[in-house]
């Protein structure tokens, strides 16, 4: 039986994290097994059902598909960047260093997870104990709406503005206001909704707010460290 962040036993009654598919305590079969995670399904979901589809990619054996949205994820940050850089700065610094912002991304998750894991452990309870893979696997999940804008949203921008949309020479807002603004709010609403899926995800996983808000700020701040330092050495390749 499912409780909130833990699995009662039907056996025994002993409380297991949510984690676990059979009692710590007797080995009584706590729940059906989920061997795969469905891609196509889960992305549907963490819109429709984000809570069920968080347990379902906890309870899944295999967290397939991380490695391949975790690229995606790192090809947007860096389109991001691109794109903050032209605004801020003025210039036309195109260049796609989709190798420096994987490894840059990567060291940011896990630097978060194994801070969330410490964290985590510090509580010394069984219930509140968490898999490094699990974390990993809601981490990038959590990012699907942002990687959603990369599949949908970009090519219909990029339609509409061309490189303009990532030059901002002239900015896209100068060219068609409306629009523009349009898609960047879509834009945001996907970030935040992305926020918002990875904090829910420690949360189900830990019934802790302080971790769940904790571990969306850590991730946010140590983000925005990597997107500076690739700002200030755009900034010292134009002087």
């Amino acid at each position: 039986m499912k409780t909130n962040h833990i699995l009662i036993c039907d056996n025994c009654q002993q409380e297991n994290p949510l984690f676990k598919s059979t009692c710590t305590n007797c080995s009584h079969y706590l729940r059906a097994a989920e061997v795969n995670i469905d891609l196509w399904k889960t992305t549907w979901n963490l819109f429709e059902n984000p809570t069920s589809t968080i347990i379902n990619i906890i309870f899944a054996e295999h967290k397939n598909f991380v490695v391949f949205l975790l690229i995606l994820f790192s090809v947007k940050i860096n389109l991001i960047n691109i794109i903050l850089n032209s605004a801020f700065l003025s210039n036309t610094l195109i260049s796609f260093n989709i190798s420096n912002l994987l490894f840059g991304t990567i060291v940011i998750l896990l630097v978060t997870l194994l801070l969330i894991k410490i964290i985590t452990i510090v509580f010394n309870t069984p219930q509140k104990r968490t898999r490094y893979k699990d974390n990993l696997a809601l981490s990038v999940y959590s990012f699907v709406p942002i990687i959603l804008t990369i599949i949908v949203i970009l090519p219909i921008e990029y339609g509409i503005f061309g490189l303009n949309w990532f030059d901002y020479n002239p900015s896209p807002i100068i060219l068609k206001e409306t629009t523009a603004y349009v898609f960047l709010a879509i834009e945001a609403i996907m970030i935040l909704w992305s926020l918002y899926l990875l904090g829910r995800s420690y949360f189900i996983q830990t019934n802790s707010t302080i971790i769940s808000i904790g571990s969306v700020f850590v991730f946010i701040s140590l983000l925005f460290i990597l997107l500076n330092l690739i700002f200030r050495f755009y900034i010292s390749l134009s002087t």
